[in-house]
């Protein structure tokens, strides 16, 4: 998971930087500074306007990411969803195959004690 058991939003620290680490526009008045929770980044309020649990202990708490994390949480999420769908296809493959194979075997005794009775 990429998620830790645990988050503690006091252990990240924080980029003070004049423009935003993303797409670099410079912070003003208008323009403020964000930070990341997750990686600490300096961003704006365009590349940093996702809300996201950082930890598995407690998924209800969301709190503001950047894009860049948040495109991190998402593919993991994706690829964990995929390496379950091609493993639940091979679980449903094997599980036919049994079939077959079982199904073969019967068939084969049947025709075996039928042919010691004759």
């Amino acid at each position: 998971d990429c998620l830790p058991e645990f988050f503690d939003p006091n252990s990240v620290g924080h980029h003070e930087l004049k423009s935003c680490e993303i797409c670099e526009v410079v912070f003003n008045m208008t323009q403020r500074r964000h930070h990341c929770r997750r990686c600490g980044k300096s961003v704006c309020n365009k590349c940093s306007g996702n809300m996201k649990p950082l930890s598995r202990q407690d998924p209800k708490t969301v709190y503001r990411v950047c894009d860049a994390c948040d495109t991190e949480i998402e593919n993991f999420k994706e690829v964990t969803i995929g390496s379950l769908k091609i493993f639940i296809y091979q679980l449903r493959k094997n599980h036919d195959e049994i079939l077959r194979t079982q199904a073969d075997i019967v068939s084969y005794t049947h025709l075996r004690a039928h042919e010691t009775e004759a």
